[in-house]
């Protein structure tokens, strides 16, 4: 068993983060699992449909899982898989769904129990129409399938369009009255079950296609068309007429009415539209969140005075004033830019719009805690080399925080344009930038004061201690990387290629890898003298934007269409992952975080191998004692002593604490505390971090 883990600080910045945590035994191997969502929650997945069976339980649909309330959307919950579905529809108790592959569930019971009926067919269904409990049709791009005993048998009849000019959208009103619309901008109607169609209303203009038709009774209807055209009929569909309304401005997506005029819309642009007029004219009533990037909204229901609307990312909102305002299930929709931690437990997210949320339980759970005071002006990077100091580049300066993100102070550094950061500790610094003038800046007070040390430009530092560190070329040319071995006033170029590199990351001094344009990914194992040339056929023909190691053989990399590979055995060969939509890779604990469009924070076991050594017990002059003890101990250092914290095995911390510093001397009092083996971790005045085992009896 190790006794104890020390931080000095020879180890890898991007590595300090309390790797203890993965093991207390001396080697440890960890199985990758799928990834977990800790933002949004419960899913991050695009949510295609929401439908509720009463006030209180309502289901949607993802196309990979059902998420079910049953508490009006209080909380949410994935309840089983349902890959590949694309719509949800309720006849009183029973409801159906339609998924790729030709495959419907049926459900008898509200939604409690789902089952897979046969359908004869492998054609993908998109949409559907619950005429009652056993009358269902639902669609192909070129047929429709009908059933009458509740999904015993199926008919398949083929539609009248053909293959350049395919079906989009179907809604029948009864067992015999139906519609469907085209690609090509037409809409044709049947009324006799699809039997024969005739076509009501067509145009020449492209692009004309139909994203959805909705039937409020047998007469009035709606059919949204590309870009944000809506036509409405009050003739059951023999007349179309377009809805002159200048606040339509998105597509709709989908249609929703609570009686016969008042009715509900959602669209692009996170757009909700309301009708009190049976929809002959239309309000834009609210934009649950006005996103600073690409976000729809493709599903929408309402219930007296509550109207949910779910879409990208795994996005749910809630109104309870008819649709006046939103709240979101989850903390945030906006794209997260970066993520990083400042101990064990507190981790930090900045969005696109220059949000700052604060997790204290390691992801699990997010809380906005203060926007950066100009939030036009995007940050581009966040650092916190501790639980309260932070920075963020904006503009020609940086933001800092000492309360934990709570409040910011701008620091201006430099008039013109700041590429990169990286902090060594609290004090130690770096900026680089320039687009006039480069230039690199060190600091070693905080920001206070900052010093010159080259003219160079960089787009990325990394230091592995207090003296080595590595960066890499910004501006017109981003095809060099450099070297420092003297806390970075000097740097020297240690290689170049024709081509570009994007990102690079060091496992530890000697051990580095990069990559960038297409077939360029390169290794080194002696601190950057020489570079192997490494495999990239794995890794597709796109860039490699993000590449990021846990140790030498186990790694990520992500290219700039959002692509996930996995590496095992350093670089030799990639598996690909997933598409994403990646912004931020890092390492904490046992897991691996990333972090990306619509609010995503994901994790998953890192699946690494680490061997810790094992230390003296007086090493770094700390004692504790007694050791094993029931409630009080006492921590003895040769040097001041900052700060104490204890954590349980698995990283969770522990409140029910007293902990008194008096210099190099800490009383840590236990309330109520379980027997078992802790954590104790120790930070010392000269920026070491001591993890040692505590054994409560």
């Amino acid at each position: 068993m190790v006794d104890f883990f020390i931080f000095e600080k020879n180890q890898p910045m991007h590595k300090k983060l309390f790797l203890a945590f993965l093991l207390i035994v001396s080697t440890f191997c960890f199985a990758q699992t799928n990834w977990q969502p800790l933002n949004p929650k419960p899913s991050y997945l695009t949510a295609k449909k929401i439908k509720f069976v009463s006030d209180q339980t309502g289901f949607i649909i993802n196309g990979t899982d059902l998420l079910k309330t049953i508490d009006a959307g209080s909380t949410w919950n994935i309840v089983q898989p349902m890959p590949q579905a694309n719509d949800i529809k309720f006849a009183g108790e029973t409801g159906y769904i339609s998924c790729d592959g030709g495959k419907v569930y049926k459900s008898e019971d509200s939604g409690e129990k789902w089952v897979s009926i046969q359908t004869t067919s492998t054609q993908n269904f998109s949409t559907l129409s619950v005429i009652d409990n056993a009358t269902v049709i639902t669609a192909s791009e070129t047929s429709i399938f009908i059933t009458n005993d509740g999904g015993a048998t199926w008919s398949a009849i083929p539609m009248p369009v053909s293959q350049f000019n395919s079906f989009t959208t179907m809604c029948f009103t009864s067992a015999t009255t139906g519609y469907v619309a085209t690609s090509g901008g037409s809409i044709y109607k049947t009324a006799n079950g699809g039997i024969t169609w005739d076509i009501k209303t067509s145009t020449d203009i492209f692009p004309s296609s139909y994203k959805t038709i909705y039937f409020v009774n047998e007469n009035l209807g709606f059919a949204s068309q590309e870009f944000s055209n809506l036509k409405r009929t009050t003739d059951a569909g023999e007349t179309w007429i377009d809805v002159a309304d200048d606040h339509l401005t998105m597509l709709i997506n989908d249609i929703y009415f609570v009686d016969s005029t008042n009715g509900y819309a959602c669209a692009d642009n996170n757009d909700v539209y309301k009708t009190t007029d049976s929809g002959a004219s239309w309000t834009r009533i609210s934009a649950p969140d006005f996103l600073y990037e690409t976000s729809h909204l493709y599903g929408i229901y309402a219930s007296g005075s509550n109207v949910y609307t779910v879409g990208m990312s795994g996005a749910i909102y809630k109104s309870t004033n008819y649709g006046n305002t939103f709240s979101r299930y989850s903390p945030t929709y906006r794209e997260i830019k970066k993520i990083a931690f400042g101990d064990a437990t507190t981790a930090f997210a900045l969005c696109i719009n220059s949000d700052i949320y604060k997790s204290t339980d390691t992801g699990n759970t997010w809380q906005f805690v203060s926007t950066l005071n100009n939030p036009y002006n995007s940050a581009r990077d966040l650092k916190f080399p501790d639980v309260n100091t932070g920075y963020t580049i904006l503009a020609g300066g940086l933001e800092k925080t000492n309360d934990g993100g709570q409040t910011w102070n701008y620091i201006n550094i430099i008039n013109d344009v700041i590429y990169c950061m990286e902090f060594i500790d609290v004090n130690t610094g770096f900026i680089s930038g320039g687009f006039n003038g480069p230039v690199t800046k060190k600091t070693t007070n905080g920001g206070a004061t900052w010093q010159t040390v080259n003219n160079i430009r960089f787009g990325k530092m990394e230091f592995l201690n207090a003296n080595v560190g590595y960066a890499r070329s910004a501006g017109y040319y981003i095809n060099k990387l450099y070297k420092t071995i003297d806390g970075g006033i000097t740097w020297n170029e240690i290689y170049s290629v024709d081509e570009e590199i994007y990102d690079f990351d060091f496992v530890d001094e000697n051990t580095g890898y990069f990559a960038g344009n297409p077939g360029i990914q390169r290794k080194t194992t002696d601190g950057g003298e020489t570079w192997q040339e490494m495999p990239t056929t794995t890794l597709g023909n796109f860039y490699t934007s993000i590449i990021r190691f846990a140790d030498a053989n186990t790694g990520y990399a992500i290219s700039n269409y959002g692509a996930t590979y996995k590496t095992t055995n350093a670089g030799e060969s990639w598996a690909f992952e997933d598409y994403l939509g990646v912004n931020d890779l890092v390492y904490h604990n046992d897991n691996v975080y990333v972090s990306g469009r619509g609010g995503m924070i994901l994790s998953k076991p890192s699946g690494v191998t680490l061997t810790f050594p094992e230390f003296n017990a007086k090493q770094n002059n700390i004692s504790i004692y007694p050791n094993p003890s029931t409630s009080s101990f006492i921590i003895d250092a040769e040097t001041t002593i900052m700060s104490v914290q204890l954590f349980d095995v698995s990283g969770k911390k522990l409140t029910n604490t007293d902990i008194i510093i008096n210099n190099n001397i800490a009383l840590l009092k236990l309330h109520n505390t379980m027997s078992g083996l802790y954590i104790a971790d120790i930070l010392l005045v000269n920026g070491n971090r001591v993890l040692r085992k505590v054994i409560v009896k």
